[in-house]
C-alpha cells in the first residue's frame, strides 16, 4: 500500500506545482525566443494575452503536466522503495548515506520521463 501512496502523493505534487508554475515558463519560453533584443516579462506577457488572451498561458500545458505527475510519481516512490531496500529504515532514520544512495536510484528511475515530453512542450509554447 505504501508505494500506491508514494506514486499518488507524487503525481498530485506534480500536477500542482505544473499548473502554478506553467504560465511562468511560458513567459520564459517566449522571452528565450523573441525577436527583440532586450525582451522583458511584461513584453512577452503582452504578446500572449493579445494572441490567445489569459488561457495562452496555459498554452503547452498537457505535455509537462503528464510528465511532471509521472515523474514526481516515480521520484517519490523510487526513493522510498530503494530507501526500503538499501537501509530497511524509515526516512528520519536514514544516514546521509543511505539518503544517498536512495536518492541517486530515485534520479535514475525518472531520467527517461523527463526529455520526450520536454521538447514537446517547448514546440507547443512556440
Amino acid at each position: 500500500m505504501s508505494i500506491i501512496r508514494d506514486l499518488s502523493a507524487g503525481c498530485v505534487a506534480g500536477g500542482i506545482s505544473c499548473v502554478l508554475g506553467h504560465p511562468f515558463d511560458t513567459v520564459k519560453v517566449r522571452m528565450q525566443n523573441s525577436p527583440l533584443s532586450n525582451p522583458t516579462a511584461g513584453h512577452a506577457l503582452k504578446a500572449i494575452v493579445k494572441e490567445a488572451g489569459v488561457g495562452g498561458m496555459m498554452k503547452g500545458v498537457i505535455p509537462p503536466l503528464v510528465s511532471i505527475s509521472l515523474y514526481q510519481a516515480v521520484c517519490f516512490a523510487s526513493f522510498s522503495t530503494a530507501l526500503r531496500l538499501f537501509a530497511g529504515v524509515k526516512e528520519e532514520e536514514a544516514t546521509n548515506g543511505q539518503l544517498f544512495a536512495a536518492g541517486t536510484a530515485s534520479g535514475f528511475a525518472t531520467v527517461l520521463v523527463t526529455t520526450p515530453t520536454d521538447l514537446l512542450k517547448i514546440r507547443l509554447q512556440l
